[in-house]
């Protein structure tokens, strides 16, 4: 009796509420010296805090994250767009862990993990010697070690379709931006740096290097070494390897 007792009166344990520096980031929040991406936030509230007198009072954001084992409070100064980031949250969360698609056309997803961008890059390069990636090129030069493509006409409206759409399921914007910039599609430069700021650190990091070796500024989009802290060594290596032609 006593142990069933002690079963249905258990209490879920209470997460502690800490109050600690806070620094926002496009990809999630950083609480010391430890980086949270949006899918690892549980949750985010908000309210207005007013200091000070009331004729003087200073008007301010409190914000509290929850963590899988604390939740952490932080307050500033107001700001409309913190006011908006607790209804935002659950997008930014949600795209953040969105499946990638191995395909030009969508399909079965793959999720976020370590060695996905070598096996993206291994799908474009084989889709680009299968009968499909073939109709939307033409080899116009080349030996066994250098292969030169001429793309078609049809390609680079494909690409910013794919690109600009907002995916229903698995995202095949990454795949497209690698497409785009093994064939040198310089025309969706624009799409493929739009893409540098989603709120997925991966998805992201493969933008900004497929859009630094499409020729696009890094004033404007960045370099992947920013996206470092929210995805693995070896990943952004691996990536930034690539933009530089040696991957």
């Amino acid at each position: 009796m006593a142990a069933i007792s002690a079963l249905f009166g258990r209490r879920k344990a209470r997460k502690p509420r800490l109050y600690l520096p806070v620094t926002l980031g496009l990809w999630g929040v950083a609480i010391e010296e430890r980086v949270f991406g949006w899918s690892q936030v549980q949750s985010v509230t908000h309210q207005i805090r007013y200091h000070g007198s009331s004729g003087n009072a200073r008007k301010c954001n409190e914000l509290e994250f929850e963590l899988a084992d604390s939740i952490v409070r932080a307050e500033d100064d107001y700001d409309l767009s913190l006011e908006l980031l607790a209804d935002l949250h659950p997008r930014l969360g949600y795209e953040s862990r969105r499946p990638l698609a191995l395909a030009l056309d969508g399909g079965r997803g793959r999720a976020v993990e370590p060695g996905l961008f070598g096996d993206l890059l291994g799908a474009v390069r084989t889709w680009l010697e299968s009968d499909d990636g073939r109709a939307a090129t033409t080899v116009v030069e080349g030996d066994y070690r250098i292969v030169k493509r001429r793309v078609h006409p049809g390609l680079a409206p494909r690409l910013s379709s794919v690109l600009l759409q907002a995916p229903s399921s698995a995202d095949a914007g990454p795949f497209a931006a690698i497409v785009a910039a093994e064939l040198g599609v310089e025309a969706v430069g624009d799409a493929v740096a739009a893409m540098a700021s989603s709120p997925s650190p991966f998805v992201a990091a493969v933008a900004i290097g497929a859009a630094l070796r499409l020729g696009v500024s890094a004033i404007r989009v960045g370099k992947v070494e920013q996206v470092e802290p929210w995805v693995d060594a070896a990943t952004s290596s691996a990536i930034m390897a690539w933009a530089a032609g040696n991957g």
